[in-house]
């Protein structure tokens, strides 16, 4: 059978059957088989309300099927039985006997069967209680006198005492049984007649008046037990008894998105006043229904006052739609909307309500012409509807405008929420009603508006599944029929707006097409699997909006989804997992042991082979598999569950460090008895935990017990427990003990096994030759086939023969191979051919091979969107072995190279390993740039350029020398020329292309210089940074899957997840002044782990953080448990604020709020100050650029030390495009000369940036502007006539001044509350710094829209 869905809400039930056998908490859910029936046809039966067994059979319920009016005949036909089943439809299944046991053939329906099968309802759709028809009949016997005579026998041909008689078989007095049983059948409320024999013995039955007869019941309810994977459904005689059912308690904070974000407590009482009769929606799987499962729920009623008036809308709704009349019930508060394109339209809306909803007692309205024409009121007069107006310009007389007033608020809600387009705002309104008609108000004493106007309970089951504007799956109907296979899906992406009222059956919901812009009726809709629906899947980014929930309920949407909306995480078959290690749970005692999967199967011993069908349907259904696991070193066989395996596997990404055997020796146990030997307590380096006895682990690591015995004080008492333990001698030479331990380490290491995702990795071919005998496969041989093979195809080698008969070229020196073996996620083995480098001589030339840097590369970004240009990103594969060596080295060929062992190779490749490859590449890839027409940038020799003409043709040496400046940029005094530079920056073998025709070059580097390239596309991904464009069209740039990957590492180092912070670090945090005690050795590693990680988040974009980190990394030699405490809360504040980002904004700054200064001076010591430019400047080409800086300090940062902290944040035009945060290197004792020094190291930091994209060929306005808040600073250096006070200032004031005087630097002050370079000086408090992160990080769009504005004062 299939599992079509899960109860909503989720329950579960217990099930007890033969012998006390209990099988806990199965989840209920509808499932689906495909049967053949008498007639030859095929249909696909429903069975409602049933337990999931994972393994095993499942249990069908004769009284269920009944309860369904299903009627159920298993007698066999040889015993006058019918042998069938009889649907409530009138279709005959038809049922196999065999071994005196009754079968149903049901086969496992496939995804086309289940769509498009017609579908026979076998039990309802309602939750199943057995004990509904509980009745102690033997309670009921009469008492009747003993009779006097012996009782006729029970077994035929015998007597009372077992001796034989003359009767003949079965037979009895046909007249008088039947008689008989027509009268008890009568009193009983039957109308056919008994058998006369017992189904399964043939034996005679005794009369109804007979006391046995009285007494008699088969004792057991005939159950449909089907084999979940077979062929055949099992029909036994199995008691089963359900346990009562019991819903867990709700979890109503995942509903609210489901009703308007209402409170919880709202949710709570609404499904209270509800229904939820429809456990099985179609969501997961779509299925047709030929009818509606409760007609019952179409019938509306009406009677009351209602109130109505018009919504206008300034976008026109699809269809049309301009406007909406709303009609409000006062008493049942029940209101409804139609749309129309003018206010005339209102007769024929009135029309529509009182057909739809009955005619109201009396219509109010605000006298508006239309709703008090002649025709509105012939429709009153006509249905006796008497009428009222409220006063003129008294509107708040009319409850529809209250109505309205909360029809608007959940409207906007819904449409800002699901960034739905406003066209929809119609479609929003109508879902908005359906959803307030049926939430629970305290007016109505928390019933619904729809029970109060009908007086009906409503079912609200269709509302928790999808919201508004998701985007669903349904049918292509725009190709049914036609022969479009396999290019055309048979399914396409709508967008879900609403429920269908007026069309098919209540579970019936509207959709919107995109594509084709039409609203489309369907009962079938699939809910998008984040798992395996990855592709082509349209934006449904749901915003996070302020709680407004019950005091202590957490949002709905917490923080944003990725880009694509979908999670990924890897998935395994079966089979791939056989032979895999992984971690157990931890045991009681703190013990964990390592298990090994030998096996999958189920717990019970079909009658077919189940493996198979297990293979075929384990993507429909992966949670039914168990796999049998050998645990420790006993090798006890356990079970372990589908999910539990996957956990298992993937929880241990992280723990594949490759470090020595044993990690360390925790603990001992304690409280031991008088004879009782030691046992220390190990941590192994593959994750388990084991207690072993401390004479074993004496045999091989004497020096490392002593040193542990001797830490605790245990060496005299484990010495008395076990003689022959030398340990205080051992500890007595420390030296020794300390070189010798180190060399276990080493040599544990050489020994230890590597575990990869659970799959146990070689350290050298003989072991993956071992490994792959172990696993009865050639996984690891096969990967080392495949390196080999690109091996020879790059030809990285020459052969010189066997080593017997060849020599190796004069001059060579020998070098040794060895393989990297490496497992990936998705179970891929992977092997990786490195040499030997550490064993050749250090090269005489230089081995330095460059790579751009991250500002290098934010500039090339920049540029790119700057000048209209396309980034795409592109590696190159296996790039190392494109170049040529010039070391003399070779190697002997080892067993994996299969033929050619003991061959002599003379490397000729640049071989991963080598000293000189990764020179020898770079100088590769830079001749194919230069043949390509680029040079490098002088400033970023990485970066590499070329001018191109406007028609996107490369511009040629005569052109360079024929053409003229093409125009002038106000502010900008050097000549701009036409066209623009295309860029490339190159990351070892990673590059990031700017071009408007990168087509072009990726084809010149895969066609021409027969590079291997990889990942070609718009970029998305580089060095662990997310790339995506918002929906303005703005390229943005944040570190999301790096932060995620951050999470998961904090949850495997402390075993919990971050607590959410608003704020880095306490405002007045100091950590330096921090007495707690010193983390140890391991604690410290783990410390400047996650300082490392907060490092490279810093560099990819993560600005709002550099002085938190910048403090916390001065401690990394030896931190303090406060200090991890605080990095902790660190890993919290990024973990709530994922969604920093940084958008390339290339307009140009509005600076019109900014004083500059103009000053003459010509007579101060800084006369004729000029700045001077490179005379191998490239000419200036494309959109100019605005340099800007902000700078600050914070003086006395560090009271341990005095020193301030110079906190720099450079723009270009409007992006952030470098920041800096660093302690000053001397003490200053005030704020001005704090500033002095912060204000010189920006002006030395703005010239490098002026220069770098000087020699990137981009037009810079002249002047670049600096921005601080001390205005004593900004006045010293931009005022000729200040005087300098404090003389140990004198090279950082007169630097700073001497760049003012030349007038390509401007210097001006800003109110300290608006200064963003706050934000990297201080440990800032999330209420005082909001407005200056929003708009820098947290804002999309135009960031004078934001509503964070700055102070007023300048």
């Amino acid at each position: 059978m299939r599992l079509i869905a899960y109860a909503s809400p989720e329950r579960y039930v217990n099930i007890t059957g033969v012998g006390n056998h209990n099988i806990p908490k199965l989840r209920i859910g509808t499932f689906a088989a495909k049967v053949q029936l008498q007639d030859g046809r095929w249909v696909l039966m429903i069975f409602h309300e049933y337990g999931e067994l994972p393994n095993g059979k499942t249990i069908h319920s004769k009284v269920q099927l009944k309860d369904n009016n299903c009627e159920v005949y298993d007698d066999p036909e040889r015993l006058a039985g019918r042998q069938c089943l009889i649907t409530q439809e009138g279709y005959h299944v038809p049922l196999d006997f065999s071994q005196g046991l009754a079968y149903i053939k049901m086969h496992f329906p496939t995804d086309e069967e289940v769509k498009n099968l017609p579908c026979v309802v076998m039990t309802r759709d309602f939750p199943w209680d057995p004990s509904r028809y509980d009745k102690a009949k033997s309670d009921d016997v009469p008492v009747l006198p003993i009779p006097d005579a012996i009782p006729d026998p029970i077994h035929p041909g015998f007597n009372h005492t077992g001796e034989a008689l003359d009767v003949n078989y079965g037979e009895y007095d046909v007249t008088s049984t039947e008689i008989l049983d027509q009268d008890w059948n009568a009193e009983n409320g039957n109308t056919g007649t008994t058998s006369g024999r017992v189904p399964s013995t043939g034996e005679l039955l005794p009369t109804p008046s007979d006391i046995v007869h009285c007494a008699y019941d088969l004792g057991y309810n005939p159950t449909y037990t089907t084999e979940l994977y077979s062929h055949y459904s099992l029909i036994g005689n199995l008691n089963v008894d359900y346990a009562a059912q019991q819903e867990d308690k709700m979890n109503f904070v995942k509903y609210r998105k489901y009703f308007l974000n209402v409170p919880a407590s709202t949710v709570a009482h609404t499904f209270d006043s509800t229904t939820r009769y429809y456990r099985f929606i179609p969501s997961t799987n779509r299925f047709m229904t030929y009818r509606s499962p409760y007609p019952a729920l179409n019938v509306f009623r009406r009677h009351e006052i209602v109130f109505t008036d018009t919504v206008f809308a300034n976008v026109p709704a699809w269809g049309g739609v301009h406007a909406a009349q709303v009609f409000a019930g006062k008493m049942s508060q029940y209101i409804s909307v139609h749309g129309c394109k003018t206010d005339k339209d209102f007769p024929r809306c009135l029309e529509d309500e009182i057909r739809k909803r009955g005619a109201m007692d009396k219509l109010a309205s605000d006298r508006a012409k239309a709703e008090t024409s002649a025709k509105v009121f012939d429709i009153l007069r006509t249905l006796f509807i008497q009428d009222w107006t409220s006063e003129p310009h008294f509107h708040h007389q009319n409850f529809a405008e209250r109505m309205i007033q909360e029809l608007k608020k959940f409207s906007n809600w819904v449409l800002n929420w699901s960034d739905a387009p406003p066209a929809a705002w119609y479609a929003a309104f109508e879902y908005v009603t359906f959803i307030m008609n049926r939430t629970a108000k305290e007016r109505l004493n928390w019933r619904t508006p729809v029970e109060a106007l009908n007086g009906q309970t409503p079912d609200i089951s269709m509302l928790l599944h999808f919201t508004f504007w998701e985007p669903v799956f349904i049918a292509n109907y725009r190709d049914k029929g036609k022969k479009n296979f396999p290019s055309t899906s048979d399914e396409i992406i709508v967008r879900f707006i609403g429920f269908a009222e007026d069309v098919g059956h209540s579970c019936t919901f509207k959709v919107y097409n995109e594509e084709t812009q039409e609203i489309l009726y369907r009962s079938s809709l699939r809910k998008i699997n984040p798992d395996t629906d990855v592709l082509n899947i349209p934006p449904y980014d749901p915003k996070p909006k302020d709680n407004v929930d019950d005091e202590g309920i957490e949002e709905i949407v917490q923080t944003r989804v990725n880009e694509n909306g979908l999670r990924k995480t890897a998935m395994f078959e079966p089979h791939e997992l056989v032979g895999r290690s992984f971690l157990m749970p931890h045991n009681p005692d703190g013990t964990r042991e390592r298990a090994t999967v030998i096996g999958y199967e189920q717990e019970e011993s079909p009658a077919i082979d189940a493996m198979e069908q297990f293979q075929k349907d384990l993507k429909r259904r992966p949670e039914c598999v168990k796999f049998k696991a050998k645990v420790g070193a006993e090798g006890l066989e356990r079970y372990v569950e589908w999910n539990d395996m996957c956990e298992f596997i993937e929880e241990q990404i992280q723990h594949e460090d490759q470090t020595w055997n044993f990690r360390k020796i925790i603990g001992h146990r304690r409280d031991l008895g008088p004879r009782d030997k030691p046992e220390i307590q190990i941590e192994w380096e593959s994750g388990e935990i084991t207690f072993e006895p401390i004479t074993e682990f004496y045999k091989d690591e004497p020096w490392l017990l002593a040193e542990y015995a001797q830490e605790k004080g245990l060496i005299d008492d484990w010495e008395r427990r076990c003689p022959r333990l030398k340990l205080s001698r051992h500890a007595r030479n420390a030296k020794k003990m300390m070189r010798v331990i180190n060399q276990a380490k080493r040599q544990s290491y050489q020994n230890t096994p590597i575990y990869m995702f659970g799959v146990k990795v070689p350290r050298n071919h003989e072991q993956a030759v071992k490994f792959d005998e172990e696993n009865g496969n050639r996984l690891w041989q096969e990967a080392e086939a495949k390196e080999i093979g690109q091996m020879f195809e790059y030809n990285v080698f020459e052969d010189h023969g066997h080593r017997n008969t060849g020599q190796p070229p004069e001059g060579y020196k020998q070098i040794r191979l060895h393989l990297v073996y490496a497992c990936k996620h998705d179970g891929r083995r992977k092997a990786r051919i490195v040499a030997g480098g550490h064993l050749t001589d250090p090269p005489l030339e230089s081995v330095y091979s460059g790579v751009v840097s991250l500002r290098g590369l934010r500039m090339v970004i920049f540029l790119s969107e700057l000048n209209k240009l396309k980034v795409y990103q592109t590696d190159i594969g296996n790039a190392f072995l494109e170049a040529r060596t010039t070391e003399k080295v070779y190697v002997i060929a080892g067993g994996e190279f299969g033929s050619y062992k003991d061959h002599i190779f003379v490397i000729v490749g640049s071989l991963y390993g080598l000293k000189t490859s990764s020179k020898r590449f770079h100088e590769v890839l830079n001749d194919v740039l230069r043949e390509m027409g680029f040079f490098p940038c002088v400033a970023e020799p990485d970066i590499w350029m070329r001018a191109m003409n406007a028609d996107v043709t490369m511009m040629s040496m005569e052109d360079l020398k024929k053409e003229q400046p093409a125009y002038t940029y106000e502010g900008v005094s050097r000549p701009i020329f036409d066209g623009y530079y295309e860029y490339v920056a190159s990351y070892v073998d990673d590059l990031t292309i700017g071009s408007r025709d990168p087509d072009s070059i990726l084809d010149y580097l895969q066609v021409r210089a027969k590079f291997k390239l990889k990942g070609s596309c718009e970029i998305n991904y580089l060095l662990g940074c997310d790339y995506w464009r918002d929906d303005d069209g703005v390229l943005c740039s944040a570190p999301k899957q790096y932060l995620e990957k951050m999470e998961v590492e904090y949850e495997r180092l402390f075993g919990e997840k971050p607590r959410k912070s608003r704020a880095p670090m306490d405002p007045n945090a100091h950590p330096e002044l921090d007495q707690s005690d010193f983390l140890d050795d391991e604690q410290t590693k783990i410390y400047q782990s996650l300082i490392g990680s907060a490092q490279w988040a810093i560099s990819l974009g993560r600005i709002d953080v550099c002085v938190h980190v910048m403090t916390l990394g001065s401690f990394r030699a030896k931190p303090r448990k406060g200090h991890m405490d605080a990095i902790k809360k660190f890993y919290g504040y990024l973990c709530r604020m994922k969604e920093a980002t940084i958008r390339y904004r290339t307009d140009m700054p509005d600076l019109s709020d900014l004083d500059i200064q103009e000053y003459d001076w010509s007579r101060t010591v800084y006369a004729g100050s000029t700045e001077q430019y490179p005379e191998n400047l490239p000419i200036a080409r494309g959109n100019p650029v605005q340099q800007l800086s902000y700078v600050d300090a914070n003086l006395y940062h560090d009271m341990l030390s005095g020193k301030a902290v110079t906190a720099i944040l450079h723009m270009l035009n409007q992006t952030p495009i470098d920041w800096y945060s660093k302690k000053q290197n001397t003490v200053e004792t005030a704020t001005f000369g704090s500033e002095n020094v912060a204000a010189r190291t920006a002006i030395e930091q703005m010239k490098d940036l002026k220069f770098t994209l000087l020699y990137l060929g981009v037009p810079i306005v002249d002047r670049s502007i600096m921005v601080g808040d001390n205005k004593t600073v900004v006045d010293c250096a931009t005022q000729p006539h200040y005087k300098l006070v404090k003389r140990h200032l004198m090279l950082s004031y007169h630097y700073v001044r001497e760049a003012m005087a030349t007038g390509n630097y401007g210097y001006v002050w800003l109110n300290g509350k608006d200064n963003p370079a706050d934000i990297l000086s201080k440990h800032w408090a999330y209420g005082t710094v909001w407005k200056l992160l929003q708009p820098l990080l947290f804002w999309q769009g135009d960031t004078n829209d934001c509503p964070t504005k700055l102070t007023d004062q300048k």
